[in-house]
């Protein structure tokens, strides 16, 4: 596996442990850092799915971020978490960020980041065999409120072979 360096925003650490599937992250990845702000996130719904194996995850390293105006730049567009997510990745020169939000997501690639999201990791896992089939998955997700439209469901299953 090739050294690789993500920083993530809350979206896909709740889906993936909501699918049981976070472990999947530190297969795939070799370090995984957050904000502060999405280690706060998580804290402040201890009872959303996914809570308690988000706090037991070890391998999860929250790392301060060292330029606030940088966040502060983001927060009339973005909210805390996905702004210090894009910030942290900038420091850290993360190899991925990992984000669902459209707007999060937009913002990052145009300052040149390099973004994936939950389905594109679990499309990276099942072209690596890591995970069975993907259609039962994204069933469940559609049943959280995670915007997936019916022509990306079929075009992640295509990419699979679904």
């Amino acid at each position: 596996m090739a050294t690789r360096v993500v920083v993530s925003n809350t979206t896909p650490l709740i889906a993936l442990a909501w699918l049981k599937q976070l472990d999947l992250l530190p297969t795939l990845f070799t370090t995984v850092h957050i904000p502060e702000a999405v280690r706060n996130e998580i804290r402040a719904k201890p009872q959303a799915v996914g809570g308690g194996e988000l706090e037991a995850a070890d391998w999860l390293i929250v790392v301060p971020v060292t330029n606030p105006l940088a966040v502060e730049l983001l927060l009339d567009q973005l909210d805390l978490g996905e702004s210090q997510a894009i910030v942290l990745a900038h420091e850290n020169s993360a190899d991925l960020l990992l984000m669902d939000e459209r707007r999060g997501r937009r913002r990052a690639l145009q300052s040149g980041l390099a973004v994936v999201g939950t389905l594109g990791i679990l499309v990276e896992a099942r072209q690596q065999k890591l995970i069975g089939p993907l259609r039962p998955m994204l069933d469940l997700l559609r049943k959280l409120p995670f915007h997936m439209s019916d022509a990306l469901y079929s075009n992640v299953l295509y990419r699979v072979g679904e």
